[in-house]
């Protein structure tokens, strides 16, 4: 009943959520349509979109606020949002949930700012501000970081970068657009003043270098030269060490990249994220070299260290223990690992794995309307999902086992 009840405040308080942004965003564009006129309502549909995601508005964001600047007051619509950013900390205090989402949204905005002040005349420093904020934009953090690199001294730049990278932690780092942007560009003296300021500013330079790899494109030239400049920093010897235990790991070298997963974790002593990644990353070799015990040990022991729940990897543990007892033959202790991540994670990118291998369970257990049951919710409620192709499969066994 206390579970029912959990769920029920969840799904209220999203729903709540959702009505506070939306009233927010409508009585504010009703202002402005009644008293700033056209200009200001551009940018009012400019502050809607960054809290939405308007893909449509986005796509053709440039050639919408070059006419706004050139047939309206672009004055009028920098003071309007600068308003609305002005607005941005208090709202996200008062409602923590839509925070990360929202301020990176904002970042958005002030690429908008910044293009609308430099129309309008503003006095330099002002645009480099807007810009500086822009950096972290999901969508301009590439352009905004070429405009700063091209149009501040030589004698400035170092400084201007290191306030925008100075101690960004690993859950504000954005530098997916970035990466992007400069590779696409081909230029590497400019990607190397890139990465050279991020890992000495950034407190975690690790999880940075992960980010930065991922982004890059892996068939590139750009990315054994990545990996080159890695070696030479010590900064980031933890990094290469770790590749070198994910390659042991690739090549199905299970003892040597526990090993060195082991000692990685002795490194990152002080790092609880990095820590938890690498243990996560033992107990998956574990799993795959067929130690099922020995893994479901080891899973017990990170689950009770990371009990938050919030903590990294913890929803990828559940769910690996619960595989561990399929293979244990154990399989209503699975199911009930299963049933219980469904009922604490019911909205979770996880959702359609857990009601999988539930469906999965029942099967194995000839209970085929259960099974059904499960299955059949993975194929309809999570349709994209790579599980839904193998519940498809499981429910046409479960047909051709019941004629």
């Amino acid at each position: 009943m206390e579970t029912e009840n959990r769920q029920v405040r969840k799904n209220l308080k999203r729903k709540l959520v959702t009505g506070i942004v939306t009233k927010f965003v409508l009585v504010a564009f009703s202002f402005v349509q009644a008293h700033l006129g056209p200009i200001a309502c551009a940018a009012g549909t400019v502050a809607a979109a960054a809290m939405f995601g308007d893909k449509a508005y986005w796509v053709n964001i440039g050639k919408e606020t070059e006419k706004v600047i050139s047939e309206k007051k672009p004055q009028e619509a920098v003071k309007f949002i600068e308003a609305e950013l002005a607005k941005y900390p208090k709202w996200c205090q008062e409602n923590p949930t839509q925070a990360y989402y929202l301020g990176r949204q904002s970042n958005n905005l002030y690429f908008q700012l910044a293009k609308l002040k430099e129309a309008a005349g503003f006095d330099k420093n002002e645009i480099i501000d807007a810009y500086k904020h822009a950096v972290a934009s999901s969508r301009y953090g590439g352009d905004a970081f070429m405009w700063l690199y091209k149009n501040t001294p030589d004698t400035e730049r170092q400084d201007v970068f290191r306030q925008v990278f100075q101690g960004v932690s690993e859950d504000k780092q954005n530098f997916q657009t970035i990466v992007r942007y400069l590779e696409k560009s081909g230029d590497w003296s400019i990607f190397e003043f890139f990465l050279d300021t991020v890992f000495d500013q950034v407190p975690e330079p690790v999880s940075a270098a992960k980010s930065i790899e991922t982004n890059l494109n892996r068939k590139g030239k750009w990315n054994d030269k990545f990996i080159k400049y890695c070696q030479s920093k010590p900064r980031l010897v933890e990094f290469v060490y770790e590749r070198t235990a994910d390659e042991f790991a690739r090549k199905q070298e299970f003892k040597k990249a526990v090993d060195t997963y082991r000692d990685l974790a002795v490194r990152y002593k002080n790092s609880p994220e990095l820590k938890a990644e690498v243990e996560f990353k033992i107990c998956q070799c574990l799993f795959n070299a067929g130690d099922y015990n020995i893994t479901l040990s080891e899973l017990n022991s990170f689950l009770e260290r990371n009990k938050t729940k919030g903590g990294k990897r913890y929803k990828d543990a559940f769910l690996l223990k619960g595989q561990c007892y399929i293979q244990l033959g154990e399989v209503d202790k699975a199911i009930n690992e299963f049933n219980v991540f469904m009922i604490e994670y019911p909205e979770t990118k996880e959702a359609p794995e857990a009601s999988f291998f539930a469906g999965y369970c029942y099967m194995l257990q000839g209970k085929f309307d259960q099974a059904k049951e499960a299955l059949n919710l993975v194929v309809k409620d999570y349709p994209e999902s790579s599980f839904a192709g193998k519940a498809k499969l499981c429910l046409t066994r479960i047909e051709n086992m019941t004629k």
